[in-house]
C-alpha cells in the first residue's frame, strides 16, 4: 500500500486506470454470459468457441499494429476510440440474434480491446515520473483485475434480477464504459489545463 500512495496523485492517472477497470469490467460478463446467451440462441458448441476465440485473435494481431500507431499518433485517441467501440460491441451484443452478426460483434469487440489495450500502459508512462513508471504499472494491473473481478458479478445480478434476460446486463456494462468515456476526457483535460 505504501508503493502504491503516490501514483493515484499523479493527475490523469486515476482516470486513465478507471478506463482499464471499465474496459475489463466487460471481459468477464463476455466470457461468462455470452456463451449462455449464444447458447439461448441455438448456436452450436463450435460456433461459441469461434464467437471467443476470435475477439481474443483481434486483440493478438491488432495490438502491436495500434501500438506502433498510438507511438506516432498520440495515446489518447486509441483509447478513447477504442474504448467507444467496446462500450458500443458489448451493448450491441443483446441486438444480435444469428451468428453472423455476434461474430461482426465480436471482431469490433476485439478491435476495441486491441486498441485500449496498446495505448493505456504507455499512456500511463507518459502521465506519471520516470520513478513512478514501475509502481504505476503494477496499479494499473491490479485495477484491472478490479474490473475483472466485478464485471460478472455485476452482469451476473442484473440476469437474476431481470429473470434471465442477457439484454440488461450487456447494455449496463456497455453504458458503463460509455459513461467512463465522459470521465476520462474530463480527467485528461483537467491535466492539459494544469500543464
Amino acid at each position: 500500500m505504501e508503493n502504491l500512495r503516490g501514483v493515484p496523485k499523479h493527475t490523469g492517472f486515476i482516470s486513465v486506470s478507471s478506463a482499464l477497470a471499465a474496459l475489463y469490467l466487460s471481459v468477464g460478463p463476455v466470457e461468462t454470459f455470452l456463451p449462455l446467451y449464444a447458447e439461448e440462441l441455438g448456436l452450436s458448441g463450435l460456433e461459441i468457441g469461434l464467437l471467443l476465440s476470435i475477439q481474443t485473435a483481434m486483440i493478438l494481431l491488432a495490438g502491436p499494429f495500434f501500438g506502433r500507431l498510438s507511438d506516432r499518433r498520440g495515446r489518447r485517441v486509441f483509447v478513447m476510440v477504442g474504448l467507444g467501440i467496446v462500450a458500443l460491441s458489448v451493448a450491441l451484443i443483446s441486438f444480435s440474434a444469428v451468428f453472423p452478426a455476434l461474430l461482426l460483434v465480436m471482431l469490433l469487440y476485439g478491435s476495441g480491446m486491441a486498441m485500449t489495450l496498446a495505448a493505456i500502459p504507455p499512456m500511463v508512462s507518459d502521465l506519471v515520473p520516470k520513478e513512478a513508471y514501475g509502481t504505476s504499472q503494477g496499479a494499473l494491473e491490479t485495477i484491472k483485475d478490479v474490473g475483472q473481478t466485478l464485471g460478472p458479478i455485476v452482469a451476473g445480478v442484473v440476469v437474476s434480477l431481470s429473470g434471465g434476460v442477457f439484454f440488461w446486463a450487456f447494455s449496463l456494462i456497455g453504458g458503463i464504459i460509455a459513461a467512463n468515456l465522459g470521465l476520462l476526457n474530463l480527467g485528461l483535460r483537467r491535466r492539459v489545463k494544469q500543464e
